[in-house]
C-alpha cells in the first residue's frame, strides 16, 4: 500500500510495521517444529534504517526497538530477514566456548594495561572473523521483506507499507519442501 505521508499518522504507521513484526515472529515460531525435526533452526532478524540520518542518529535508530515508533521520515525502510541455519554442532558449541574464555582473558589484560597489545588485537579480530565465517557456514537459505518504506519523488513524500507476509509464508514453505526432499534423499543413500 502506498499513501501520502501526509494522509498517515505516525500512529498508524507504527500500529502496520508492529503487526507485521508480530505476524513474521508468529510465522517463524509456528514453523520452528518443523525446520528443528530436519536439524535446522530459524532465526530472524528485524532492522530499522535510514540512509538520510547521521551515523549517530543511525546508530540510535538501529537499537530502537520496533516496539516504539520511529521517526518515518524520507529514507526510512524497516524490514525483516528470516534464516534458514543447520543446528550448531557439539564441536562448534565447545569452540565457541572456548573463544569466549580466550576473549574474556583477553578483556581482562586490556583492563590491566589500558591497552591489547597488537598480536593480542589481532588475535581478537582473528576470533570474530572466525565467528562470522562459521556463522555465514551454517546459513543454508534467507528471505527478506520489508515492513515500511519512505521516500521522497520530488517534492511528495510517501509512505509504502507491505500489505502482509504471504511472500516471507511462501519462501518458507518453499525452503521446508526443499530441505525434506534432501532429507529424503539422503535417507535413500
Amino acid at each position: 500500500m502506498e499513501i501520502s505521508r501526509k494522509k498517515i499518522t505516525t500512529e498508524e504507521i507504527h500500529a502496520k510495521e508492529t503487526e507485521l513484526a508480530n505476524s513474521i515472529n508468529s510465522l517463524v515460531e509456528s514453523n520452528k517444529d518443523a525446520f528443528a525435526a530436519l536439524g535446522y533452526v530459524l532465526e530472524t532478524e528485524i532492522t530499522r534504517e535510514n540512509e538520510n540520518l547521521l551515523p549517530e542518529e543511525i546508530k540510535v535508530l538501529r537499537a530502537t526497538p520496533i516496539a516504539e515508533p520511529a521517526d518515518y521520515s524520507d529514507g526510512y525502510i524497516s524490514s525483516a530477514k528470516i534464516t534458514v541455519k543447520h543446528e550448531k554442532t557439539e564441536d562448534v558449541l565447545a569452540l565457541e566456548e572456548a573463544e569466549e574464555e580466550e576473549e574474556a582473558a583477553l578483556e581482562a589484560m586490556k583492563l590491566e594495561t589500558e591497552e591489547l597489545p597488537e598480536d593480542a588485537q589481532a588475535r581478537k579480530d582473528e576470533i570474530a572473523l572466525a565467528r562470522s565465517k562459521r556463522e555465514l557456514e551454517r546459513s543454508v537459505a534467507f528471505t527478506t521483506m520489508f515492513f515500511v518504506r519512505v521516500y521522497k519523488t520530488f517534492w511528495r513524500e510517501t509512505v509504502s507499507i507491505n500489505e502482509g507476509i504471504c511472500e516471507a509464508k511462501a519462501d518458507l514453505e518453499e525452503f521446508l519442501s526443499v530441505l525434506k526432499e534432501r532429507a529424503g534423499e539422503k535417507a535413500d543413500v
